[in-house]
């Protein structure tokens, strides 16, 4: 990064920011690798006992040989499992993440200040983190991703949490006697919006149900219907400094988003409820942009 000084008071600075995962430590099953490398017949999709086992979970890194144990033969015994990176069939977890911020800034002079920014960025790859806030999981590091390799499926993508552009400016000025007065100006842009539906043709992941980049048998990848709706808002603050005896005080009010706007920051995502059942309530908003709130507070120093 760079930052200048410009005169006694103004400053301003570029910088760029780049972020990568080089491995992630998540559940995911062996499932499908039990059946393809070693024949147990519980796992079998064919086979009418599909489905009658517990789904073999384990704490490890996507993308990577497994090696652990399970009782394959069923004699009460545990038996040593390794299975390669293409038996598993599970990619490794990408998330990327680029920026360019822009700064300025005039320091507290002459009884006002004013800072404010740009950023411009990109989140993209086939994992979130250690949550999924795309269906609401907030079990971390166990959320469904890479639970079955075909969950993996359209993946890649915009990550939820890819909000393109970010500008905020913030200003202050102090009045002669203790009155001060603020505010914050800020706006983001939409998050991304998925298609999620059974997928059509692997039925390990479809155990899941509707959770796949499918919809009604069509590949749509993360991220491909469009965004949110864009965010903004404008907050004020007003407060004032007195004396009580020896006692420093205030009294300050706060609003938030002064002008009560009303983003539909998350909407429902389930394309369909089943293979070919389409949910009538998709892409309905499911959060709104928190309404305006005033907060009043007392203060002292003693």
């Amino acid at each position: 990064g760079y930052e200048h000084m410009v005169g006694d008071n103004w400053s301003w600075g570029v910088r760029g920011v780049m972020r990568d995962f080089n491995e992630v430590i998540e559940d995911y099953t062996i499932d499908q690798g039990l059946w393809e490398v070693y024949g147990v017949e519980c796992f079998n999709p064919d086979s009418p006992t599909f489905g009658s086992c517990a789904h073999e979970y384990r704490l490890a890194n996507p993308g990577s040989d497994f090696e652990g144990f399970y009782d394959v033969d069923g004699d009460g015994t545990l038996d040593e499992v390794n299975l390669t990176a293409e038996e598993m069939g599970y990619p490794e977890a990408v998330r990327t993440y680029y920026a360019m911020e822009f700064t300025f800034k005039r320091r507290f002079a002459d009884n006002w200040m004013l800072q404010g920014s740009y950023t411009w960025s990109h989140l993209y790859g086939n994992y979130e983190g250690y949550v999924n806030s795309e269906i609401g999981q907030d079990d971390a590091g166990i959320t469904q991703s890479f639970d079955f390799a075909a969950l993996m499926d359209n993946a890649d993508g915009n990550l939820p949490q890819d909000r393109r552009h970010n500008f905020k400016v913030f200003g202050a000025y102090a009045f002669d006697g203790g009155l001060q007065l603020g505010g914050n100006f800020y706006y983001t842009s939409g998050r991304p919006v998925n298609s999620l539906g059974e997928h059509p043709t692997d039925p390990f992941a479809a155990q899941y149900g509707a959770f796949s980049f499918f919809t009604d048998g069509v590949a749509l990848p993360r991220g491909s219907q469009g965004t949110t709706d864009d965010m903004w808002g404008i907050d004020g603050m007003i407060k004032y400094d007195f004396m009580l005896g020896n006692t420093n005080m205030n009294v300050r009010l706060d609003v938030f988003n002064m002008f009560d706007q009303s983003a539909s920051t998350e909407v429902n995502e389930q394309g369909e409820l089943s293979l070919g059942s389409p949910n009538t309530r998709y892409a309905q908003t499911t959060r709104y942009q928190q309404p305006r709130r005033v907060r009043i507070g007392f203060g002292l120093n003693f």
